[in-house]
């Protein structure tokens, strides 16, 4: 978002606050099952919890949630919670689900839903969810800070890195990461990965469809930044090739990431991983 931009929306955040107005920002999956859309609704009271927000209506067909019908309404369910970064104050983030709608094979949550119910909440297993990504330059459709130019100082993998050529877009990241803890997301880590502009962020552990909910609500802070930004965020990273004339680099691509622990793990680690062992070796 260029500086005059921001000078502009900047008015019209620093309007006084009015108690009596709740902002809740519905997200909900696209019918694709990978594009995010938003609605705001005006509530008069700040729900505390994720049952007291109040159901929200849209147009299933717009999301192609609905084939072409006579009647297209369709409902938002609300599965998760959170503080608004963006608004503050009492205004909120709520991950929903679409229900009253011709299901389709890209939304799985229902199914996952009726699998935790027979399972013992203490036997659910804790998951961590590694999720990579790329920021491309809106002008240019290149990762941003390339072209570097210079390769001798590309010898090494970013990795963990620090730089002016390595960590491109640490303040987006940066930002990113304080949104999601504002809003009260598990995010446990961030990095460089081994691309320049390639960063990657870890959320967990947590259990169940939880995670799940969790890492959507990510994804739209982490678009919803990008516009502030003004640059362009590809969750699916591919293999990238740069060359200067003389030399040239690729890169790899790098995928989401899912690590399971099951419940014996999430107790007494050590103890499960000498059970196990034991039982390896005959019970010696």
């Amino acid at each position: 978002m260029t500086d005059n931009y921001s000078r502009v929306g900047n008015r019209y955040h620093l309007l006084p606050k009015n108690e009596a107005n709740i902002l809740l920002r519905y997200i909900w999956l696209d019918g694709n099952g990978h594009d995010l859309r938003t609605k705001s609704m005006r509530s008069y009271r700040e729900p505390q919890t994720v049952d007291e927000v109040p159901l929200c209506a849209y147009c299933g067909q717009t999301c192609g949630h609905m084939k072409l019908t006579a009647n297209s309404d369709c409902w938002l369910k609300p599965v998760l919670l959170c503080d608004d970064p963006f608004r503050q104050h009492n205004h909120k983030l709520v991950f929903c689900v679409p229900i009253k709608y011709q299901i389709e094979a890209s939304i799985y949550r229902h199914s996952c839903e009726a699998i935790e119910r027979q399972l013992n909440a203490s036997k659910r297993p804790l998951l961590v969810i590694r999720q990579p990504y790329i920021l491309y330059s809106k002008k240019t459709g290149k990762p941003i800070g390339w072209p570097f130019g210079n390769f001798d100082a590309m010898d090494r993998t970013s990795n963990y890195g620090v730089g002016t050529n390595v960590a491109n877009g640490r303040d987006i990241n940066e930002a990113f990461y304080r949104a999601c803890l504002y809003a009260g997301l598990t995010l446990s880590a961030s990095q460089v990965e081994d691309m320049p502009s390639m960063w990657s962020f870890e959320l967990g552990p947590t259990r169940g469809t939880g995670i799940a909910d969790q890492l959507w609500m990510a994804r739209y802070i982490l678009q919803y930044i990008s516009e502030e930004f003004d640059c362009i965020v590809s969750l699916n990273p591919l293999k990238h090739k740069q060359t200067d004339g003389q030399y040239l680099r690729v890169w790899a691509g790098d995928q989401i990431s899912v690590q399971p622990q099951l419940y014996p793990m999430n107790s007494d680690p050590y103890l499960a991983v000498k059970t196990i062992c034991q039982s390896l070796l005959g019970g010696n």
